[in-house]
């Protein structure tokens, strides 16, 4: 019996004369995996642990499992979620660790190496997929003889096709191999990410029959994730006639019992008759441990799903010599009566949709139907055709007129009732709002008096949020939504809504408190995070902003920093943390500096090459390396003190604290001091290249960590400085991600040094001399025009931070006069037909003629238009756009940066699919490190007719 940890640890033990073994030393409350085999030829193998004791031993709380195989009774291999698999034969003695060699896994699992392969394959690197939308958009164009065919039923899923159309059933859909185990279309196409794989191998050729049978007849895709080779390197060898057994097991905690991880969810339904249809799901039966009897045979019962369409049933297992079998089925479902309707993914407010309702009468009579559709608040259905006659076979369209009326999120319910009784389709509808989103804040910790203006409005779309923040993880919870609001399509966003949470759970636990709500969000939010973040590691094992060589130096210290810190709460790949620090280390340019990657704007160029370096030294130091680094340290030191850059000088005092060298810390922090005024501080920019706002709350933040790591922490000053950075609160948090991320750090760093909480005095607050109350609406008070809002404290509670929002529509653009970029976006005509596509341009100009960072173009798209995934592909195939992806229903595309004047010019065809009248969301454009300056188009608006 073999256990083996997510450490990449693989522990044997021999079992004894009745099958019973034991393993000492488990962590607790996390996934091993036990694997068993017997010595006996043939033998058939079942590891059971449904009589298994835990034990926890001494003061280490370790976790000890003895389980027993006594009959060993179960035919062939078991994978409850993992990969079969069988190991090395480099094993070494019973109870001593091993690790396992790499080898190419072919043939559900059967071994070769890559020099006997000797038929049609195509390898496809996992960094080639990482910036597709899916997977399906991603293979588009990379495999010679791989078809991605788009389907005549406009809206429906793309096709892959290897060979083309070879069945009468026009069915060509290739093999789906995933880690050794073939699974259906649907979950490789919709569930698995491409930033999740590590490689794909396509095989065309006849050798794919003979290794897979006639399924492998269209071609078969092999797919390996890195979660598969990131337990370690797998020696897999099937083709023995021995026969392996697994099991996925979660350890307890103490006083727990054994939790044997679920193998697949499946409904059961109290009725087969459906009132309503709404089970969708792709995957409808999975069950890897099936025995048959002595002829062969097998009985199963599951529940289909609710769709309209035809199943597949594919069965595959092994003898009791190893022999591979398999076979499949087919079978169509379809009810007398069938209704199906298209919905526009995306309205905005005042879209008048006509909304196809496809009937179809199955049945051997003719119907006559009554039919009738309601759909939620915010929504209005207008008269329609309500009764129909179908004769047998026959199908109809109807058009159903939808209006949005609000910002809603609801269902549309279609019913249509005949002899046949009655059939019931339930969809998802969506409006959001229309024209250009304007935001206000006011926040702070003291009495103040602020003036704002609401121009412009349009009626309905006012919206306000007055807090005050009486703990601080909800004033971090505040901030990190902030930051949800926005696009999270590269690694930096995706760290910066990350890594707060980390420091709302830090906190949480070092002061004993416990919110098991806040808790478990950003438990979520940091799995989710972490998942995704380590998708953006090059080939050249760095990190940078969408995962393409070359890597960028300062990103990957961040991401060095962030993981780091994410071990405390996460099993972090220590060899992911290892290649990390080893390329940086190897850029170390022998003279107290780092080499960066040069490439032009277009690979972040326009970040100085000084504040780099500066950072890097930083986050070796936060990370805990020191030693390594004491040149780079010592040249950073000297340049920064050089600068008199707030910025740069604040970081290398943090590192100084970091490195214990006192007298550079001192040197450092009176400098500091001294280049403070009313002002604030001086700074030329960030390792992010931001400004103006952003720049100011992350020199600042610097600032207060660095004053935190005195001594005695002048208390005083930080908090002034905290009032400051409170301030400059926005509806996008506290300036920039990078911005944002600093300010939560500082907040909770003065927070756990002053060991209290702020007071639970609420401070008065007067709007336009109407009083109003933190938790209620204030709509009621604001009014068109200037508006007062006085903030009124006692002085018993100046720690109270508040915070007011005040958000609102309207058609006249709020452009920024300090926006760098210029958006221009334009339909080619105001009307088509469904089927036909429209062009739609998009022209992002630098109004400057100087150096830009990182920008960002949000484009509305009206509801009735789509738009084509491989036209975006070729967009960043081209290097046209950095990266794209569909966010808050918007279309956002990614540039490196502009060159001084480069005007871009996108074109975009978009396919008209549902009739109806739209305007499209406003569209802006911005520089992503500093998001309060936009420049805003009018939404587009288009006619589509039948």
């Amino acid at each position: 019996v073999y256990v083996l940890f997510k450490s990449n640890r693989l522990l044997k033990k021999q079992t004894g004369d009745k099958g019973e073994f034991s393993f000492n030393e488990l962590p607790e409350g996390d996934k091993v995996y036990l694997y068993a085999s017997s010595e006996k030829a043939k033998q058939q193998v079942k590891i059971e642990l449904s009589n298994a004791t835990w034990a926890f031993k001494d003061d280490r709380k370790r976790a000890m499992m003895v389980g027993g195989n006594k009959d060993f009774e179960m035919i062939g291999f078991q994978g409850v979620g993992v990969q079969p698999m069988a190991f090395a034969k480099q094993i070494k003695e019973p109870g001593k660790e091993a690790l396992m060699e790499d080898i190419v896994v072919v043939g559900f699992g059967v071994k070769k190496q890559k020099k006997e392969l000797g038929y049609a394959v195509t390898q496809i690197a996992g960094q080639e997929l990482q910036n597709g939308m899916n997977l399906r958009n991603a293979l588009a164009g990379k495999v010679a003889g791989l078809v991605v065919a788009e389907p005549a039923n406009p809206g429906a899923a793309a096709n892959i096709r290897i060979r083309g159309v070879g069945t009468i059933l026009n069915d060509a859909s290739p093999l789906y191999v995933v880690n050794g185990m073939p699974v259906e279309e649907g979950i490789v196409l919709n569930k698995i990410e491409p930033n999740d794989i590590q490689s794909i191998d396509v095989l065309k050729d006849a050798a794919a029959t003979a290794m897979y049978g006639a399924r492998g007849a269209n071609g078969v895709i092999v797919i390996t994730t890195k979660n598969a080779t990131s337990i370690g390197k797998l020696k897999i060898d099937l083709s023995k006639k021995g026969n392996i057994a697994s099991l996925e097991v979660v350890t307890p905690s103490e006083g727990n019992g054994i939790s044997v991880a679920r193998k697949f969810y499946a409904p059961v339904y109290k009725s087969i008759a459906t009132k309503e249809r709404t089970d969708f799901r792709e995957n409808i039966y999975w069950n890897p441990v099936i025995q048959t009897n002595k002829e062969g045979i097998a009985d199963i019962e599951f529940y289909n799903s609710d769709a309209t369409t035809t199943f597949r049933a594919i069965a595959e297992g092994l003898s009791a010599t190893g022999l591979t079998g398999r076979t499949e089925a087919t079978y169509a479902v379809r009810p007398a009566l069938s209704l199906d309707a298209k919905i526009p993914p995306y309205l905005t407010i005042g879209d008048k949709a006509l909304l196809p309702l496809n009937i179809k009468n199955n049945s051997a009579e003719t119907m006559d139907l009554d039919i009738s559709a309601s759909v939620s608040e915010g929504f209005e259905i207008d008269k329609f055709t309500d009764k129909k006659q179908l004769t047998a076979g026959e199908a109809t369209e109807i058009l159903v007129p939808l209006k949005a009326l609000k910002v809603s999120k609801g269902t549309i319910r279609f019913v249509a009732s005949g002899n046949y009784g009655t059939e019931i389709l339930s969809l998802p509808v969506e409006a959001s709002e229309k024209g250009f989103y304007v935001s206000v804040t006011c926040a702070g910790t003291g009495t103040e008096k602020y003036n704002f203006s609401v121009k412009n409005m349009i009626p309905g779309s006012l919206k306000t949020d007055l807090k005050v923040f009486h703990s601080i993880e909800g004033q971090l919870v505040n901030g990190i939504e902030s930051m949800l609001r926005e696009p999270y399509g590269c690694f930096e966003q995706t760290s910066s809504s990350t890594y707060p949470n980390i420091f709302v759970l830090k906190y949480l636990r070092e002061t004993g408190k416990s919110n098991p709500a806040i808790e478990q969000k950003a438990m979520g939010l940091i799995e989710k995070g972490y998942k995704r973040l380590i998708g953006f590691e090059t080939s050249e094992n760095g990190f940078e902003w969408f995962g393409k060589a070359p890597a960028h130096e300062a990103l990957t210290a961040y991401g060095l920093l962030e993981f780091t810190d994410m071990q405390a709460f996460l099993d972090v790949d220590k060899k992911m943390l290892e290649r990390t620090k080893a390329f940086l280390l190897k850029r170390r340019d022998g003279n107290g500096g780092f080499q960066m990657k040069s490439g032009g704007y277009d690979q972040f160029a326009s970040v100085p090459g000084k504040i780099a370096n500066i950072y890097i030294v930083y986050a070796f130091t936060q990370a805990g390396i020191g030693n390594e680094i004491q040149p780079e340290y010592k040249a950073a030191v000297l340049k920064a003190l050089q600068s008199k850059d707030a910025y740069q000088m604040a970081m290398m005092a943090i590192a100084a604290s970091n490195m214990k060298d006192e007298a550079s810390y001192s040197i450092l922090m009176k400098q500091l001091g001294n280049s403070y005024t009313s002002a604030g501080f001086q700074s030329e920019t960030s390792v992010v290249n931001s400004r103006d706002i952003s720049l100011k709350v992350e020199s600042l933040s610097l600032y207060v960590l660095a004053i935190s790591r005195d001594k005695k922490p002048d208390l005083p000053k930080m908090a002034a400085l905290l009032s400051t950075i409170v301030s400059f609160k926005s509806y996008y948090g506290y300036g920039s991600t990078q911005a944002t991320v600093l300010a939560l750090n500082a907040l909770i760093t003065y927070s756990k040094i002053l060991n209290s909480s702020p007071d639970n005095i609420d401070p008065e607050f007067v709007l336009n001399n109407k009083k109003v109350i933190s938790g209620n609406e204030a709509t009621a008070a604001i009014q068109e025009g200037d508006n007062d809002f006085n903030v009124t404290y006692d002085k018993k509670a100046q720690t109270v931070p508040f915070s007011l929002q005040v958000g609102y529509n309207t058609y006249t653009p709020p452009n920024s006069d300090n926006s760098s970029l210029q958006l221009s976006t334009k339909l080619s005509a105001s009307d088509s037909k469904v089927g036909e596509t429209l062009r739609m341009s998009v022209s992002v100009q630098n109004k400057q003629n100087i150096l830009q960072p990182m920008a960002i173009a949000k484009l509305g798209i009206p509801a009735g238009l789509s738009l084509q995934t491989w036209q975006l592909k070729e967009l960043m195939d081209k290097k046209q756009v950095a990266y794209y992806e569909i966010f808050d229903n918007y279309l956002v595309l990614y540039w490196m940066g502009f060159a001084a004047s480069e005007t871009k010019q996108i074109n975009l065809d978009l396919k008209a699919e549902i009739p109806g009248n739209y305007r499209g969301k406003a569209s802006n454009t911005y520089l992503y490190y500093t998001p309060e300056y936009k420049h805003w188009n009018e939404g587009l608006e288009v006619t589509i007719k039948q």
